[in-house]
């Protein structure tokens, strides 16, 4: 999920940004245990999508995120809000921001987390529960805090905080926020670029990127679970060229990453085991995964496309 810390550090470099499509590939930069799963064809989607307007009023509408049968988004007109959609009733609803400025949301359950920017300039992640409409609560309440980039699974919160102690140059770490508990633990704490996380619907894994501070064309992807005594960090690639964009199904870690001729979709298991890539051609981005599915960003014959795999029976959707 993207979020305000891309905007102050970038994220990875990767192939697709630094040259054209080439012609399909399964062998990424560097070595890896990786297994193509090649793809015969793209089938469309068995029934026509009907689009739905959520909002078209003036401003920008961006960073859509859904669960179940309401979706959150960032409303940017004379300042910035997050709004969230009931596809039950069609109403479209906004979050108080108590005179801030609220951003790029996540949602899981009916809770929503945003960016909180306040007049002084501060930063903070807020929670708020649609189905009680009471007023958005902060995170991990603190003064004078820099945190962002929230995402929300189950009971868990992750975001990056930009101002914990052992972090001099301010690069971000990692905190995990359990709803239950009321309590944070710190998952990184590493002097390097640790951005970018997504939670899993159930709030038992979390997946980031992690870059050097020195270069972000050597970012890797790493992940953290759950367990009954605490929670377990552990590389999930490990190479020299960059992978990132993970998102958490639970199970599943999928991402992108380099290969010869661009950007690819990867998932592995989370216990472990081999990477397995889609072999297609062209460049595949920014990937999403539900259950068996994973849905991405990639070249297409009229520019880029939205596309839909499922794991299961190996059907590629356009």
């Amino acid at each position: 999920m993207r979020r305000l810390i891309v905007t102050l550090i970038p994220l990875a470099l990767f192939a697709c940004d630094r040259q054209p499509a080439g012609p399909a590939a399964a062998v990424p930069l560097v070595s890896m245990d990786v297994t193509a799963v090649h793809v015969t064809g793209v089938q469309p989607l068995p029934a026509p999508l009907v689009p739905v307007a959520i909002n078209t009023s003036p401003g920008h509408q961006i960073d859509p995120h859904i669960d179940g049968d309401i979706a959150s988004y960032s409303n940017q007109a004379s300042g910035s809000e997050i709004r969230y959609y009931d596809f039950r009733t069609g109403a479209d609803n906004a979050i108080p921001t108590a005179g801030s400025n609220d951003q790029l949301s996540d949602i899981s359950a009916g809770r929503v987390v945003f960016n909180r920017v306040h007049s002084d300039g501060s930063e903070a992640v807020a929670l708020f529960d649609a189905s009680s409409g009471a007023a958005p609560v902060e995170v991990n309440p603190a003064s004078g805090t820099f945190r962002s980039a929230a995402a929300i699974g189950g009971n868990t919160i992750a975001y990056v905080d930009n101002l914990l102690a052992g972090d001099p140059d301010g690069a971000g770490e990692i905190v995990a926020w359990d709803l239950v508990a009321g309590s944070a633990t710190r998952l990184t704490d590493d002097g390097l670029i640790d951005q970018d996380p997504a939670v899993s619907p159930d709030g038992n894994v979390i997946v980031w990127q992690r870059c050097p501070i020195t270069s972000l064309s050597n970012c890797d992807v790493v992940q953290a679970v759950k367990t009954t005594s605490g929670w377990t960090v552990s590389d999930v690639t490990a190479t020299a060229a960059p992978a990132g964009f993970p998102d958490p199904s639970g199970s599943i870690v999928c991402m992108t990453a380099d290969t010869v001729a661009g950007c690819g979709v990867f998932w592995r298991l989370v216990v472990g085991g081999a990477t397995q890539q889609l072999e297609l051609a062209g460049n595949q981005v920014h990937p999403s995964i539900a259950g068996d599915v994973i849905t991405f960003e990639g070249d297409g014959s009229n520019g880029t496309d939205l596309f839909l795999y499922h794991l299961a029976d190996g059907v590629l959707y356009q």
